[in-house]
């Protein structure tokens, strides 16, 4: 047993240098340390999410949409504020939620190669003035106290698919 104490007291064990970290990170080239831009991209100012919004046609393309997209939440939730009112039923309330999403089971394959084939400015304008048309027609049946439930549910198919054909665009 002599021996074997004596070879493992002689024998040294040594470690791998341990590279000198600042702070215990090791230092970046400064190529990789800056994060890659694309071109014409400002470092500072506009951040490359908003760069499109430098586009006078983009902004006016985009604060449209938005407006016409928080209509279009206004008229869904007045409908279905219109219908629970008129029947006090959670049935129609149903049919009409369902009358305005299952269109799209039908008629989205056709829709797509209708908006392929169309001009898309001329697409945007007729389903814009088919939205207008459809809030006005429910608005002037509501204030005149003349609308049933069933115009509200043929108004909601209505109203699905002009949305249908926009998201085509």
């Amino acid at each position: 047993m002599s021996d074997s104490s004596e070879v493992n007291q002689n024998t040294e064990i040594s470690a791998p240098p341990i590279p000198d970290f600042e702070d215990g990170v090791p230092s970046v080239p400064d190529a990789v340390a800056e994060p890659a831009l694309a071109p014409n991209v400002p470092a500072e100012g506009l951040s490359r999410m908003v760069t499109a919004l430098r586009h006078r046609d983009f902004r006016l393309f985009w604060s449209g949409n938005f407006l016409s997209n928080i209509g279009t939440w206004m008229q869904n939730i007045a409908q279905g504020w219109l219908v629970l009112d008129i029947t006090n039923s959670p049935f129609w309330l149903g049919v009409v939620g369902f009358a305005s999403s299952i269109p799209i089971l039908f008629l989205a394959l056709v829709g797509g190669v209708i908006a392929d084939h169309m001009d898309k400015r001329r697409l945007l304008l007729i389903t814009q003035s088919a939205m207008m048309i459809f809030a006005f027609t429910m608005a002037v049946l509501t204030w005149r106290h003349s609308i049933n439930v069933v115009e509200i549910v043929l108004l909601a198919i209505r109203l699905w698919c002009r949305n249908w054909c926009r998201a085509k665009i």
